[in-house]
């Protein structure tokens, strides 16, 4: 039946226990950590909440994924269910921790149920992401809606560069025109 509810757990992100609480996977999605400089995987945890009169869930997705797994009726699968979920229930009840497929442990404290997660191991490690510059490297870019490479775009704002470097003659000019007039002025006094 572990095997059931950890593959149940996994597809529906959540484990409804009869009149116990429900055990949900909140997945959290792969991060860039600045500080670290680095990319971290994606991580689930997992978490417990007990049942309420205001959060009751249905059981009928798990009974339906039973009968499904095990190809028999919805009524065949109700009762391995309920009897499982009662043998929980017992166990907890005498004070026994009761063990959630691979996903961690149940067990009763203070007249509670208390949930404690095994750590999920992805598979995955956090990898190394530093800038990296090569000069004179050519790759493609999209630039607005056309595709072009760094060497275009070189050229490009080269060209524009040159076109702005002569921005300082039209004052040398004016200051020429400027003094010119003032010498003519004083020579003709």
């Amino acid at each position: 039946m572990n095997a059931l509810l950890n593959e149940f757990l996994l597809s529906h992100q959540e484990l409804p226990l009869d009149g116990v609480g429900v055990i949900r996977v909140a997945s959290q999605p792969a991060q860039y950590d600045v500080a670290e400089r680095a990319f971290v995987p994606p991580t689930a945890a997992l978490s417990f909440e007990q049942l309420t009169a205001d959060n009751a869930i249905s059981m009928q997705p798990l009974v339906r994924f039973v009968a499904q797994q095990l190809q028999s009726t919805e009524e065949e699968a109700f009762e391995k269910v309920m009897l499982w979920q009662n043998e929980t229930a017992q166990q907890l009840q005498q004070g026994d921790a009761v063990a959630i497929g691979a996903f961690g442990t149940l067990h009763q404290q203070d007249n509670q149920v208390v949930f404690l997660p095994a750590t999920l191991q992805t598979g995955f490690e956090s990898i190394a992401a530093e800038r990296v510059i090569r000069e004179g490297a050519v790759h493609q870019m999209v630039v607005g809606d056309v595709e072009t490479n760094s060497t275009e775009m070189e050229a490009y704002y080269g060209q524009e560069e040159k076109a702005t470097d002569r921005w300082w003659l039209l004052p040398v000019i004016v200051a020429a025109v400027a003094i010119a007039l003032i010498i003519w002025a004083k020579f003709l006094r």
